[in-house]
């Protein structure tokens, strides 16, 4: 293999020297090659990267900040609910009467005088609750509870336990109650709720029962807690039950079967009907004149407790203004609706009748039967005016009766009575 030549004068040693340092120069500018490159790199993308981290570090700057507002906007609300919870409150819903009962579902709901339900608004802060104007206006919801939510008078509850036993409709179902379910308190002082019904029976409920709940809509609190209002606990029954319902108080014309413990079509009702007392006023005439036989009637299928309901039911019926006369012997007797005796009269005289005794008691008795056996021929009159039934009964008999035959009643004993007899 051929060598190659010297130059003039250079040894080995010397070319060898300069081999190695060409050798170290190429690599070290290999070496400094990426990182020139790299720091060129850098020198050109640092302004885009400050660029890019800044806008990043501000957003999530921004997004810490938006999260901690939220966050102690929300805690903040939630120790507000808390400490209102746990405080007494000031003021409170409640329903100004009761309820008119039986409610049936898809009827519109009531109190006691047949009027729409008013809520009104209450203060406790004092020694006696009192009513109060406030001048704001709340708007509140009307809504189902179940009637298991046991409240007791002076009792408080907190939000939560309300809300807790708010009861909805079944699924499937309609919305459980219908129409003004929002109504506007106006000035703090009472609203309305006209216009709502029920439109599911309470049979599928653990109690059975259903009651019915005012409060106060969100945002509409003031900073205040008003605790709501609760009625007292009711049975929805299905509509179709509403025309064998019974009817409290009682009318004169109400078929018999609209007392309590007397069922429609039943055994006792069926009883009844075969011995001709079809109707409420029927049944308490018998019940004042012979009441031993009513009972004989109505028999072993209704137990003494079913008959002190029936009976108490029925002598709470509202009675009209006519009045029946039956004359005998020169006696005259006046009956109201159901045969009981409200005055008698013997030659001009009125006499009360509790204060008739011994004899004469008697044949005014007997007298009452023998006009209830004739009561379809009894003179009928109507007391429009109202007027006393003793003076009214003097004037209708003895019309003809002149001024000179006055007589001083006052001096009068029931033996003057007896006498006549």
């Amino acid at each position: 293999m051929a060598t190659k030549r010297l130059w003039d004068g250079e040894t080995d040693d010397d070319r060898g020297g300069q081999l190695c340092n060409e050798k170290k120069r190429i690599c070290v500018n290999k070496e400094s090659m990426p990182v020139n490159y790299m720091q060129n790199l850098l020198v050109k993308i640092e302004p885009v990267l400050r660029r890019v981290v800044k806008e990043e570090v501000q957003r999530g700057f921004s997004q810490f900040g938006t999260s901690l507002s939220n966050d102690s906007k929300f805690f903040h609300k939630q120790i507000q609910q808390t400490i209102a919870d746990i405080s007494p409150s000031t003021f409170s819903l409640i329903f100004a009467k009761k309820l008119a009962l039986p409610i049936f579902t898809s009827n519109k709901i009531a109190d006691v005088n047949g009027h729409p339900l008013q809520v009104i608004l209450e203060n406790n802060s004092r020694d006696e609750k009192t009513l109060i104007h406030l001048p704001l206006t709340l708007k509140l919801e009307i809504v189902i509870l179940d009637g298991d939510f046991r409240v007791e008078e002076g009792q408080e509850w907190t939000s939560e336990e309300f809300e807790k036993n708010i009861v909805k409709e079944r699924v499937g179902k309609r919305p459980l109650i219908t129409g003004d379910v929002e109504v506007v308190m106006k000035d703090g002082c009472a609203a309305l709720v006209d216009n709502i019904m029920i439109t599911d029976n309470s049979s599928w409920m653990r109690s059975r029962h259903f009651r019915i709940g005012a409060r106060v809509s969100n945002g509409y609190q003031q900073g205040l807690r008003i605790q709501e209002a609760i009625t007292e606990k009711f049975m929805v029954k299905d509509h179709r039950g509403e025309f064998c319902k019974k009817n409290h108080p009682p009318n004169l014309n109400d078929e018999v079967w609209r007392l309590e413990k007397i069922r429609k079509d039943g055994k006792l009702h069926k009883r009844l009907v075969y011995e001709g007392i079809t109707t409420v006023q029927d049944f308490l005439k018998l019940l004042v004149v012979k009441p031993n036989i009513l009972r004989k009637i109505l028999g072993p299928g209704m137990s003494d407790k079913a008959w002190d309901v029936a009976t108490k039911h029925a002598n709470n019926c509202v009675l009209d203004n006519k009045q029946y006369f039956y004359h005998k012997n020169e006696i005259t007797i006046v009956l109201n609706s159901i045969c009981q005796v409200v005055d008698v009269a013997s030659d001009r005289i009125s006499y009360s009748p509790s204060s008739l005794m011994g004899v004469a008691k008697a044949l005014v008795d007997q007298m009452a039967i023998e006009a209830f056996t004739q009561w379809n021929s009894l003179e009928e009159v109507v007391d429009d005016l109202g007027s006393n039934i003793e003076s009214g009964l003097l004037s209708t008999i003895h019309e003809s009766a002149s001024s000179d035959d006055h007589i001083n009643y006052s001096d009068l004993s029931i033996d003057d009575f007896e006498v006549v007899l």
